[in-house]
């Protein structure tokens, strides 16, 4: 039986700018594989190196020893994704990854009576260009909040009061000609830093 997804209260801006950036710099969809139009952007990134970045991102964000919640009461994480999970990692230490694609495919993953369900976290992940040669990797959690029929009802969990913060960013050095890794904490620090020089400015 597959159940319709349906997200409530969500805060649309971070799809929008993602679908704006896209635009902007000439994203095409393949087959539903992203494919990145060279010249649009300052280097572009093969799909074998997308990959890596992902998985990256999911080792950074999953902890390899402590099991997420949802691991101890599922068995698995539910995670959501358009990039082609064949090469993305199943399982980073104790807690192991179920992927799909569109939302009616949970359905397929929950547990049995579904309504044992709620609560429980789907997490979703996706890439955008944040700036010229500046790539973001983010994860974000969906929470299954009850269930009208066969629709799941889910509230949104994404920025904060700080802001737009990546889970990982991943900026070119045209210098060294490689991709630097930043990870949330170092964003968060970066933000912290810039509100407290706001509030705080040096006197001349």
């Amino acid at each position: 039986m597959k159940i319709n997804f349906r997200l409530s209260s969500m805060k649309p801006h971070l799809h929008l700018f993602i679908l704006f950036m896209m635009m902007v710099l000439g994203l095409m969809n393949v087959n539903g594989q992203t494919k990145m139009t060279e010249g649009r952007i300052g280097q572009p990134i093969n799909d074998s190196l997308m990959t890596t970045f992902f998985n990256k991102t999911l080792v950074e964000y999953f902890s390899d020893t402590v099991p997420k919640i949802d691991q101890i009461k599922y068995g698995c994480l539910l995670l959501q994704t358009d990039w082609d999970t064949t090469k993305l990692l199943k399982s980073v230490g104790v807690n192991h990854f179920k992927y799909f694609e569109i939302f009616n495919q949970v359905g397929n993953f929950l547990v049995k009576p579904i309504k044992k369900n709620k609560g429980r976290l789907i997490y979703h992940i996706s890439f955008g260009y944040y700036a010229r040669d500046t790539l973001d990797i983010n994860i974000y959690y969906s929470i299954i909040e009850g269930f009208i029929k066969q629709l799941i009802d889910s509230g949104d969990i994404r920025d904060g009061k700080l802001g737009y913060i990546p889970t990982a960013r991943f900026i070119y050095d045209n210098e060294k000609g490689i991709w630097i890794y930043h990870s949330f904490q170092e964003s968060l620090n970066k933000r912290l830093s810039e509100i407290d020089k706001h509030l705080h400015p040096k006197q001349e």
